[in-house]
């Protein structure tokens, strides 16, 4: 079988939420009253600008509230949120009735891994001020964070209740239904969001978000229009290249999808998502060091990137480097157990090629009992369990474990016939003739050495390693198996 297990590990993207806010009327000086209108003219995206200003606001005015209010906001999109926070604290100590200040510092603390404090800061603002919309947005936002999507949706349908025409909230509400697997009503909902956006910018998040839900369903040309859309309305958005460089990818674009993640990381050099979908395009070509560099540079950039280290060692385990690819499923695992099943028989035949076959053994029950008999993979998984029992003597275990799963299998698959050899059922020349084309021939050549190697008979298994290094399938795992045999 192809040794690429199954497609890499997914990943998903944060929800984009905006903060809106009024501001109370204060007697400012006329000096402070300029530098108040100078830093609120900056340029959208110069954050020195306003620091500076609304610095020279405070100085002249300690008691303006609007000052901290808007210099924190600017730290915060420098991601300086300690000083975000310590402008927050001083405007909710000058206004503590002041909600907008509530709602920025519960982001703020979101953002700082705080989320009790971010959920009692949006409780005050809801308080304080039960019409305001934008504490619900990000109370929900918070809630989508923790997992929590009905409570995320019941914010927004508050929103929706203050404001049926609020395209965000629609947007929002539909990434929590997406995030649920409700494709269904999140569709629907980024379809409303679109259309009460209009004309605004701001509709490339509904048309981005819209793609995500798509690519749920397969990431066919209505989704690479969304997100085409979005990257038309936001040229600098680099998830949206990253997207789009999956669903590229998806479809065996690998062209195009190297060239959006390309252009993903020179708008966001340390985007760790776009050096894990250009690995995974150089792992399906087989460029096996390419991939570990790039899956490395993901994870030097998020340390807890399970996705990153699940795609590495498989690529580790495609190298021949055992150890370094049951460590990072190993490390994969603990970071997310619900990953990818595969990577338990992934590391299984990492353990395998080692001769450990406890272990092998170990991970081929917990893939079983996760995966049964999903996909074309599992009979493998179960040759993989019998094998190892046998490598380390374990016959009549191995045969018990072999005859309960047979029973299971679909009667005329190719891989049932393998097993069937294994079980005794048949024998290695009827094996290899039902084997009519090279691929089935890399396989039961490879097994029935296998086979013969566990009855200690080495030089007629050396002959079946030696015609699968000479004529077998390179992209199987089989044609690793007989060359990790013939190393020993």
């Amino acid at each position: 079988m192809k040794y690429c297990f199954t497609a890499k590990c997914r990943f998903s993207l944060v929800l984009f939420c905006m903060l809106v806010f009024a501001s109370p009327s204060i007697a400012q000086s006329q000096a402070a009253k300029n530098a108040m209108d100078a830093g609120l003219a900056c340029p959208e995206l110069d954050y020195d600008c306003k620091i500076n200003n609304f610095t020279k606001v405070i100085e002249l005015d300690p008691t303006n509230v609007r000052a901290y209010l808007s210099r924190g906001a600017a730290y915060r999109r420098q991601n300086r949120n300690d000083l975000s926070r310590a402008d927050l604290n001083k405007a909710i100590e000058l206004r503590p009735d002041f909600a907008p200040a509530y709602i920025l510092r519960g982001i703020v603390n979101s953002e700082m891994r705080n989320p009790e404090m971010g959920m009692a800061d949006f409780a005050k603002a809801i308080e304080l001020s039960p019409g305001l919309a934008d504490a619900y947005i990000n109370r929900g936002k918070l809630y989508i964070d923790l997992g929590s999507f009905e409570l995320a949706i019941a914010d927004f349908n508050k929103v929706l209740e203050l404001d049926p025409a609020d395209a965000l909230a629609f947007n929002n509400r539909g990434f929590a239904y997406r995030r649920m697997g409700n494709t269904k009503l999140a569709i629907a909902d980024f379809n409303k969001a679109i259309e009460l956006f209009g004309n605004s910018p701001m509709a490339y998040l509904s048309y981005f978000n819209r793609g995500l839900a798509r690519c749920l369903e397969g990431c066919s040309e209505l989704a690479l229009a969304d997100y085409n859309k979005a990257i038309q309305l936001n040229p600098n958005f680099a998830e949206a290249y990253v997207e789009r460089g999956s669903a590229y990818d998806r479809n065996g674009r690998f062209e195009l999808a190297l060239a959006d993640y390309d252009k993903s990381i020179q708008l966001k050099p340390e985007n760790p998502q776009a050096y894990n979908g250009r690995g995974w395009i150089y792992h399906q070509q087989r460029l096996f060091d390419q991939a570990i560099t790039e899956y490395t540079t993901a994870i030097r950039i998020k340390p807890d990137f399970a996705t990153a280290y699940c795609n590495r060692g498989f690529a580790y385990a495609e190298i021949g480097k055992y150890d370094l690819a049951i460590a990072d499923d190993t490390k994969a695992l603990e970071l997310d157990p619900d990953i990818n099943d595969e990577l338990y028989r992934s590391r299984a035949t990492s353990y395998f090629f080692k001769n450990d076959g406890e272990n092998a053994y170990r991970d081929t029950v917990t893939y079983l009992k996760r995966n049964g008999l999903k996909g074309d993979a599992a009979p493998y998984g179960i040759m993989i369990g019998y094998l190892a029992l046998r490598k380390i003597g374990k016959t009549a275990p191995a045969d018990t474990f072999l005859k309960g799963w047979l029973k299971l299998l679909k009667p005329g698959a190719w891989s049932t016939q393998i097993l069937r050899y294994f079980d005794g059922q048949m024998t290695a020349d009827e094996l290899l003739a039902l084997a009519n084309n090279n691929d089935m021939q890399t396989e039961a050549h490879a097994y029935i050495g296998e086979m013969l190697l566990s009855e200690n008979k080495r030089a007629d298994a050396f002959e079946h390693f030696n015609w699968v290094r000479e004529n077998g399938n390179k992209a199987f795992l089989e044609y690793i198996i007989s060359l990790e045999e013939l190393k020993r």
